[in-house]
């Protein structure tokens, strides 16, 4: 959560100016809400667990490490594993699932993530989010059927990685039109850096390549098991002080919305 905070101002000035962003602050923008967004949601989850627990109640896990995910499929049991499982068994199924044609569970694919992109609010943005992961989704299933999945792990979960920052741009994104100039962008079409292209702070650059580390090398909450030893109850106590501290500002859920 406090990285997120941390993060917060940086990407909300970057995507404030689309039309002003350069090769490296445009990958700054997609790479720091795609950090961003998954401390927020990661941090939100642990705490609805948490305070469950409290009152005598056991929520299921809802968050499973999704960058590590090595394709489409993975993502979303891993991203938000309630909505997905919705989505699923009263969506996905439904329509008919995967029990008809490759060209059935295509078209069933792509209305289920259209649908998803809607529930998340009735803007363009939100379709296009859905309906690239609908397109994911159904390029994962005929690449699978043919046998033309890569075969290293490193390679798909690379892939994956970046349709998830690309499909985030547009779900943050004001408007379709600034999501496709971020993008543009990021391809290198308006220059790598320049007078009028907005700068990437190096805190921010900071917590870009840290938070990429985080949640490709270390394990989820869940994976962890506290044992009761001073350094453990020191940690915790250095992160308690610092949310205690946190406390004074104002920092909303990026998810509350949905």
């Amino acid at each position: 959560m406090l990285v997120a905070d941390v993060m917060a101002p940086y990407v909300n000035e970057l995507f404030a100016h689309p039309g002003r962003l350069g090769l490296w602050s445009a990958w700054a923008a997609a790479l720091g809400y795609t950090l961003q967004l998954y401390f927020d949601f990661s941090g939100y989850s642990d705490m609805a667990v948490g305070v469950a627990l409290l009152i005598g109640l056991r929520f299921p896990q809802n968050f499973d490490s999704p960058y590590k995910a090595v394709n489409p499929s993975d993502f979303w049991r891993r991203w938000h594993m309630s909505l997905s499982a919705w989505l699923r068994d009263y969506l996905f199924i439904p329509l008919g699932g995967s029990r008809g044609s490759t060209l059935l569970t295509v078209r069933n694919l792509l209305i289920t993530f259209v649908l998803a992109g809607l529930w998340h609010g009735a803007a363009w943005t939100f379709v296009v989010w859905g309906l690239l992961w609908g397109v994911f989704q159904s390029v994962h299933v005929v690449a699978k059927k043919y046998g033309l999945t890569p075969g290293w792990t490193w390679l798909n979960r690379l892939l994956t990685f970046a349709a998830a920052v690309l499909a985030w741009v547009f779900f943050r994104a004001a408007s379709v039109r600034a999501a496709l100039k971020i993008l543009a962008s990021m391809v290198g079409l308006r220059g790598v850096s320049g007078e009028e292209t907005l700068g990437v702070a190096p805190l921010f650059a900071a917590f870009i390549v840290g938070g990429l580390v985080w949640v490709n090398l270390l394990p989820n909450t869940w994976q962890i098991t506290p044992r009761p030893r001073l350094r453990y109850a020191v940690l915790l106590g250095v992160l308690l002080a610092a949310s205690l501290l946190a406390l004074s500002k104002r920092s909303p859920f990026l998810y509350v919305q949905f």
